[in-house]
């Protein structure tokens, strides 16, 4: 969420409240609530201070799950504020959720920066979408060019760092010495390897030799996929 502004600048948000069972409403936060077949529904608020309160039905009271397995955080800058909740896979059969957010700086309106609820497929701004809980389905593969560039920014001789380029658990540079093949220190050199298939993760590893003396180093990737 965006933070609310006063000539110009963003009002700072209020999180005063910290830990479990605070009164997390009381702050800018997230009220969540999450509805499975004919049990209870459950409702979470979470603070931007990353406190958070849990309660069902419309009595308070301790969830197990809100507490131990259903993990919250928070990220907070003067401009905006986001949350986060990993749902245990367990309990995401038949969810369904509604998302609410609370603005208490004062300035602004009060509630309403987000709603959503999917039972009733219904957004604050009018529109449709359903909210669903699945792994996407796997990509397939296809070929990238990896660039990856390096520069020796210490004082370092030839021979001292040296190592293994590893793509996609294959070897792809071996015995690379940066220093030693840029031409010297503070001296970019750029390697690229085409043809790495992938579909959704490249893995780079880099692997010190057993005789070097330092750790590998890697200043930028680039990864481009092939046309």
């Amino acid at each position: 969420r965006e933070a609310s502004r006063n000539d110009g600048k963003p009002v700072p948000w209020t999180m005063n409240t910290k830990g479990n069972g605070a009164p997390a409403w009381q702050d800018d936060s997230l009220k969540v609530r999450f509805l499975t077949g004919t049990d209870p529904f459950a409702y979470l608020f979470l603070s931007a201070s990353g406190a958070r309160f849990t309660g069902q039905g419309g009595r308070a009271m301790t969830i197990k799950p809100a507490n131990q397995q259903w993990r919250t955080a928070v990220h907070t800058t003067p401009q905006t504020w986001s949350a986060e909740i990993a749902i245990p896979a367990e309990v995401r059969e038949g969810l369904k959720i509604f998302l609410e957010s609370f603005n208490r700086t004062g300035i602004g309106p009060e509630r309403t920066f987000y709603r959503f609820r999917s039972w009733r497929r219904w957004f604050v701004t009018g529109g449709e979408a359903d909210l669903v809980f699945e792994r996407p389905p796997a990509q397939p593969s296809r070929s990238y060019t990896v660039r990856l560039h390096f520069a020796e920014l210490d004082q370092v001789k030839p021979g001292e760092r040296v190592f293994d380029v590893r793509i996609q658990n294959k070897t792809v540079i071996q015995g690379l010495d940066v220093v030693s093949e840029a031409g010297g220190c503070r001296t970019a050199l750029t390697r690229e390897i085409e043809g790495i298939s992938a579909s959704d993760t490249i893995t780079i590893g880099l692997l010190p030799s057993a005789d070097s003396k330092l750790p590998a180093i890697l200043s930028a990737i680039e990864i481009a996929q092939d046309q």
